[in-house]
């Protein structure tokens, strides 16, 4: 498994090979702005740095390929061994000086407190990650669908020793609204596909609708979809939903309308 790690404005990659994580080290030097050969050297030369080296798969443009990889228990050591102050491009000492300030930070945390190998920077990273899962648990509807999150989350949660929630503390539609937005969504998916125009949004990131027009529109092409209170309780419940209120619509008509994101609506994405 592969995880890109935010670092300031740089992209770390990671690969998990079972319970160790490696670094793949030609990647972090070419962001480091430093010669790869020389680095290399020198960690093979260096008798602790030298144990941590391994040969992972990482994938590329041609496909999966081999590439020399660091023990990211290693990590704070190759960083704090760099010679920063013969470094005289300043661009380049001044990047390899703010790596270092993270790893001593994290040499720091390990002998002094914090999990073993963990460094700031990729804690925070695998928080933030932490953190987006559970907000998609919270809104996701279909039972599937929320299972399988609910499994990456306990793997998250593994890996960080972390206590995992039960998957009801993350809420649950009633099955009813469920079956009828699930309808009235299939309803629209029809008339898009028929090439019937109903979105009176100006933004291509939303979907506004007007029910009493999607009710005629649905009556016209014979499409048999959930209509009424239910439905529309079943409608602000969805996690798409954003309001109900008057729009300016491309026609320059002013109608009241229920918004929605169209990013969660995966088939109504595209205008």
């Amino acid at each position: 498994m592969f995880q890109i790690v935010p670092f300031h404005q740089y992209q770390i990659l990671t690969a998990h090979q079972g319970d160790e994580v490696e670094v793949p080290l030609k990647a972090l030097v070419d962001q480091l702005g430093l010669a790869w050969h020389p680095q290399l050297e020198r960690i093979k030369r260096h008798p602790v740095l030298s144990k941590g080296i391994r040969v992972t798969r990482i994938p590329s443009q041609g496909g999966m390929q081999e590439t020399v990889a660091l023990s990211l228990e290693m990590l704070p050591g190759f960083l704090t061994t760099i010679q920063s102050e013969r470094i005289k491009d300043p661009i380049v000492r001044e990047r390899v000086t703010l790596f270092q300030e993270e790893a001593f930070h994290a040499l720091f945390v390990h002998f002094f407190g914090g999990r073993r190998g963990t460094p700031a920077a990729l804690a925070s990273g695998a928080t933030n990650e932490l953190l987006k899962l559970t907000d998609r648990l919270k809104h996701e509807w279909h039972p599937e669908i929320k299972a399988m999150l609910h499994a990456l989350l306990g793997q998250m949660c593994d890996r960080m020793n972390l206590p995992l929630p039960r998957i009801e503390a993350f809420g649950q539609p009633a099955p009813d609204d469920l079956e009828i937005a699930d309808g009235f969504f299939a309803g629209l998916i029809d008339l898009k596909r028929a090439g019937v125009d109903f979105d009176h949004h100006r933004r291509a990131d939303l979907l506004a609708i007007s029910l009493p027009q999607i009710d005629r529109l649905f009556t016209a092409a014979s499409i048999d979809a959930p209509r009424g209170a239910p439905l529309r309780r079943a409608l602000r419940q969805h996690p798409a939903f954003i309001e109900a209120s008057a729009v300016n619509g491309r026609d320059t008509r002013i109608r009241r309308c229920w918004i929605f994101d169209r990013s969660k609506l995966p088939e109504l994405e595209s205008a």
